[in-house]
């Protein structure tokens, strides 16, 4: 519609200074925003509705954008791959530093560089500190092949790897600003490491920290200098543990022409070692960014889409905002076509107050985009990869631009659209059949978004219910007031097997001796997950590398571990003392292994070999030969990752490892408890490191809640988009209902006229809004069971096309349908039938 002053005579000077055009802008805008004054409810709820969608899926764009799509920070990212041996079967292994030796010498045509990280946890000292903190011993050339330079001071170089050389250490940003207070005088400093001096040479940018050992890495040291007895572990073709090999492809090659030579190469390695290498006969290469991103793209994939579902339920509701806005503003628009108004010019005008509503909203959603980023980074438990990258950048808010500009133009066309179906008489007559399309396509539209929503809340169900179902478990074992004391022994005091001994049967012993506590064990690791390198295993002799495919966990332990920790005891016992200084090893295992030999009972009595496997003693992979004293029951497989696995136990003192974990079981897991266990460790080693990534003293209970925080994180998430979609459901079915309702006036007036009750016609109406929910509720259906396949591999004991769940969902949607249409119903049935005939 022309503007109020277009027969008013125009200035010179204004057709000079602003052109018509964009004085037609400013006034669409102008008139678009009193408009907005005028409907303050219809404005608000397309703002925080849209916002609402735009923000959610802006947020997780920005992080699947920043995780997953955007390559890594270093320079040529694409040309960086990661090695590892594959076997035959397809199990894969990260190789020993002699293959990667091997590797180096005979690939120098396909990689312009190959590069070794070990990693190691130590021990830092300062004059005024001490603490643990991750560590990874690199090979010369690793910063040339990432392509990085330090932030502050320099990376290691080739002179750093001389004989002669002093020690040099890199710190990662984390480490420098969370343990060093972000000192700028950091250079130069001497830190004692695993005690040997170390100089600090430099410190790297917030954005590097590889390689990732489950946690950033906080330290870089050329690995010449790992302590003697690593070093000769590091150096046997049999240790397969704790590394990374990356290379960087040269320049016009390509990951399968480096595929096919390295095959030749691994070929070449097992005929040469045929008792270690024998059937790894391939090599698994990877872009590096997507060994960084292996674990969780499928997740954030699978929030995205959630939050995508979300959106489409905001534009659903804003769809049905929009219909009855334009039904109600259809005589507006009609009686300014009747006064000369283009077509063309009334569409702009539509055009111009969505998108000043929708790129307000654009606002709000990149405001909430960026909270939630910000939230994101700073949890510690959402567990991603380059969080530190994590930011609202260009990419990102071009996405909610987008967003918000293409959602603008699709409603404004919608408006439009439903605008132009009625002719200009119908208009100004009322459009009674274009009221009743606009009707139609709403009960359609809410149909739809019950759909969404029910996917939305069975997906919520499912994944809620494997987080609960995991938390519940019995685990195998009673994880409640027992308190877990990570134990590092300082170097060099303790690097003799004998002394790490002595330390630890004076740990147990005094810290058995406190105020409150039942009971003291020892063991390398804990008694969830599979950590450590699995051994090879044999019946009745040594094995040999052939034995690789019948592997074990290996786990060393105290005598009365299985007692303290409340672990099973299937089949004979568990060690004593005695077995602690005995000759020959006796072994305990657990059913897995035991079904190997029969049964429980059968096993007891049996000689077991394995090779020992704590990696930092000189004796890696020496035999131990014992007969089996006992069997225990397996884990559960919540506690395992997966199917239960095969556990060899011996005496701790058999081969007794340089870390261990102290299962401290106590009457009250308090933190009074916690800092009497924290000074009773100090009373006897004052240098145990007690502060720090793995050290810190926790409740077991804690340690394996912390474990589910990805269940933990997914279930919260899709609760809460399943609780807007929901939201929105109800909202948006009150509406239709509502709009029904009033377009229905007269025929609800002729009904009672003829002789229809009150309640006949409320239940009508519930019986309408029952209907559209079950269309929808069957279209939902289809759509969950359909994608039911792509989320039962992230689910724990839950059938995703439970029956019993899908009714639930739905009786819950109906009942909330019932609830919605309940005031509309009512205000119909309350109708004067002679008032709305007289209207009429």
């Amino acid at each position: 519609m022309a503007s109020a002053d277009t027969n008013q005579p125009e200035s010179p000077m204004r057709r000079d200074l602003i052109p018509s055009s964009l004085a037609s802008v400013s006034t669409d805008v102008a008139h678009a925003w009193r408009q907005a004054l005028r409907r303050p409810g219809f404005a608000l709820a397309v703002v925080l509705t849209l916002g609402l969608g735009i923000g959610a899926n802006t947020a997780i764009f920005g992080v699947f954008h920043t995780v997953v799509l955007s390559p890594l920070p270093y320079e040529d990212s694409h040309e960086l791959v990661g090695l590892s041996e594959l076997h035959t079967s397809g199990r894969v292994r990260v190789p020993s530093y002699p293959t990667f030796q091997d590797w180096s010498d005979r690939e120098g045509d396909v990689f312009e560089r190959l590069a070794f990280a070990r990693g190691a946890p130590v021990t830092y000292r300062t004059e005024d500190k001490t603490g643990f903190l991750l560590g990874a011993f690199v090979t010369d050339g690793f910063f040339e092949l990432m392509g990085v330079q330090a932030e502050l001071g320099r990376v290691l170089t080739a002179d750093d790897y001389r004989p002669e050389a002093e020690h040099a250490v890199l710190l990662s940003h984390r480490a420098w600003s969370r343990w060093f207070g972000s000192d700028p005088e950091i250079l130069g400093t001497v830190l004692r490491v695993d005690d040997q001096a170390f100089t600090v040479v430099g410190v790297m940018s917030p954005s590097f920290a590889f390689p990732d050992w489950g946690a950033d890495n906080d330290l870089w040291m050329p690995i010449s200098q790992l302590p003697p007895a690593e070093l000769v572990a590091l150096n046997q073709r049999g240790f397969h543990a704790d590394s990374r090999v990356v290379a960087r492809i040269r320049d016009g090659g390509s990951v399968q022409v480096a595929q096919e030579s390295m095959d030749v190469v691994a070929e070449a390695l097992a005929a040469t070692y045929p008792e270690l290498s024998a059937q790894w006969t391939s090599v698994q290469i990877e872009s590096l960014r997507d060994l960084e991103v292996r674990g969780v793209r499928s997740r954030l994939l699978l929030l995205w889409a959630s939050a995508l579902l979300v959106l489409l339920m905001c534009c659903l509701n804003l769809a049905n905002l929009y219909l009855v806005q334009g039904s109600s503003r259809r005589l507006e628009y009609s009686i300014r076509a009747a006064l000369g108004a283009p077509r063309g010019r009334v569409f702009r005008q539509i055009v111009t107050e969505t998108l000043v509503l929708t790129l307000a909203a654009g606002l709000l959603g990149v405001l909430l985009a960026r909270l939630s980023i910000a939230w994101m980074s700073s949890s510690g438990f959402v567990g991603l990869p380059r969080i530190t990258e994590l930011d609202l950048d260009g990419t990102a808010l071009a996405f909610a631009v987008v967003l918000s500009a293409g959602t603008a133009v699709v409603f404004a066309n919608l408006s439009n659209h439903h605008m132009r179906r009625a002719s200009l008489n119908q208009n100004l007559r009322g459009g009674a059949a274009g009221s009743r399309r606009a009707a139609s396509i709403l009960s359609g539209v809410q149909a739809a978004q019950v759909g969404a929503t029910f996917a939305l809340l069975l997906g919520a169900w499912l994944v809620g219910e494997t987080f609960w179902k995991l938390s519940q478990v019995d685990p195998g074992y009673d994880p409640r007031n027992v308190v877990v004391i990570p134990i590092q022994p300082p170097s060099p005091a303790y690097d003799e097997e004998a002394s790490a001994v002595a330390l630890y049967a004076q740990l147990i012993e005094t810290l058995g001796s406190l105020p409150g506590v039942v009971s003291v064990a020892l063991t390398n690791h804990g008694p969830g997950g599979t950590a450590g390198a699995p051994t090879p295993v044999a019946i009745g002799r040594i094995p040999d590398r052939a034995d690789e495919a019948l592997s074990s966990y290996y786990r060393t332990v105290s005598s009365g571990y299985f007692a303290s920790l409340g672990q099973r005891v299937v089949a004979g016992r568990e060690f004593s003392d005695d077995d602690l200084g005995a000759g020959d090893g006796p072994i305990v295992i657990n059913e897995t292994v035991a079904a190997l030999l029969g049964d429980a009972e059968s096993a007891i009595g049996q000689t077991l070999g394995v090779r020992k496997a704590a990696s930092t003693r000189a004796d890696f992979g020496e035999p131990l030969l014992g007969r089996i004293v006992g069997v225990v029951a397996d884990l559960n497989v919540s506690e395992t990752g997966g199917a239960p696995r095969p556990m060899v136990y011996v005496p701790y003192t058999h081969t007794p490892w340089a870390q261990v974990r102290l299962l401290v079981r106590t009457t009250d897991a308090s933190a009074a408890t916690m800092r009497a266990l924290e000074a009773g460790v100090r009373s006897i080693e004052p240098g145990i490191p007690l502060s720090g990534p793995f050290v810190s003293i926790q409740r077991l209970e804690d340690l394996r809640y912390n474990q589910r925080s990805d269940e933990r994180l997914n279930a919260g998430l899709l609760t809460g988009f399943a609780a807007v979609a929901l939201a929105l459901a109800c909202i948006g079915m009150y509406g239709v209902i509502s709009f029904t309702v009033t377009l229905r006036q007269r025929e609800i007036g002729l009904r009672m006229a003829l002789g229809d009750t009150s309640r006949g016609v409320a239940t009508n109406v519930v019986v309408r809004a029952g209907l559209i929910t079950a269309a929808g509720l069957a279209v939902g259906a289809v759509v969950a069971a359909s994608f039911s396949s792509l989320v039962a591999s992230s689910l724990f004991d839950v059938n995703p096309l439970d029956a019993n769940r899908y009714v639930g969902v739905a009786l819950l949607l109906l009942l909330l349908a019932a609830l919605a249409a309940y005031v509309p119903a009512r205000r119909a049935s309350q109708l004067d039938p002679a008032m709305v005939l007289r209207s009429e």
